[in-house]
């Protein structure tokens, strides 16, 4: 598998030129109250045209193997481990019909979902055994360096994110990592939190009300984790722990979908304008782990 076919590319691109026609021809300048896609020029923008080859970049060490599509918003498509082949981030679809704008890990220069970068073509800077450097211009004016890099032996995947503003105005950055983990069923999995007391809390993700649900906890000021955090699959007996630099970090989101058996550890920069010139980065890693590497 080196290239995604995806069969419904050219049957989006024709939606969205219709419905461009139309909206034009009835006057429409925006499809939503607000958000960084609520112009309808920006929302275009934004609906996914690109070719129905998708190209995939592998890199992998002896524990883990990423695949990163760059034409989908340099998204990280899969990562598995490598002796048991399990998948960390959620993969939709089926073996013949995957689906590329969903699931696995993408970014977003500004803190609202989907804001400019989880969509636009990257380019490839570098490639190595076990790295990639990716870089794209985005919609609203940033360029977005992501270096991708795995650790010489151990199962643990290290991201640097930087955006720039190479405009000569300013420009409005937050970047926020997005992951979807999947796990073997989230009533039986948790999500470890290290306080800034140097304790470990415990988050317990099952819902015997509604299982099914979706769930949004927002972790901010003394909530926020301290550099690092885990999502814990006790069926599976491992952990995937993130770390992360608290100075970068302003505040975190844990989503969890009970129906898709998906749970996310959503990473904020601080919402900041960069003046031309300025970056903002944010730097942080998923290591596979047993449970009982997280302390008590």
């Amino acid at each position: 598998e080196d290239a995604l076919i995806q069969q419904r590319g050219e049957s989006v691109a024709a939606l969205a030129d219709e419905f461009e026609r139309i909206a034009r021809a009835e006057g429409v300048t925006a499809v939503r109250e607000g958000g960084p896609d609520a112009s309808l020029d920006a929302w275009l923008q934004s609906v996914p045209r690109r070719p129905g080859v998708l190209p995939i970049e592998r890199f992998r060490n002896g524990q883990l193997e990423v695949s990163v599509l760059p034409a989908r918003g340099g998204r990280i498509y899969r990562m598995r481990q490598v002796a048991t082949g399990r998948d960390l981030l959620q993969v939709l679809g089926s073996e013949t019909a995957r689906i590329p704008d969903d699931g696995g890990y993408e970014e977003y220069s500004e803190p609202g979902y989907r804001s400019a970068g989880w969509s636009e073509v990257y380019i490839v800077k570098e490639r190595g055994e076990s790295s990639l450097v990716l870089e794209a211009n985005l919609r609203n004016g940033l360029r977005l360096t992501r270096k991708l890099e795995l650790d010489p032996t151990r199962p643990l995947l290290k991201i640097t994110s930087t955006v720039t503003n190479d405009s000569s105005q300013s420009r409005t950055s937050g970047l926020r990592a997005h992951p979807e983990f999947a796990v073997t069923s989230t009533a039986r999995a948790t999500v470890r939190i290290l306080g800034k007391e140097g304790a470990w809390r415990t988050f317990p993700l099952a819902n015997p009300a509604d299982p099914a649900a979706e769930k949004n906890v927002w972790l901010r000021e003394d909530d926020c984790p301290a550099g690092k955090w885990a999502v814990v699959d006790e069926q599976a007996r491992m952990a995937i722990l993130n770390q992360f630099d608290t100075g970068q970090v302003s505040h975190c989101l844990l989503n969890w979908n009970g129906r898709t058996s998906r749970v996310n550890l959503e990473l904020f920069a601080p919402e900041r304008i960069l003046a031309p010139g300025e970056s903002q980065t944010i730097e942080h890693s998923y290591e596979v782990v047993a449970p009982d590497a997280l302390g008590g």
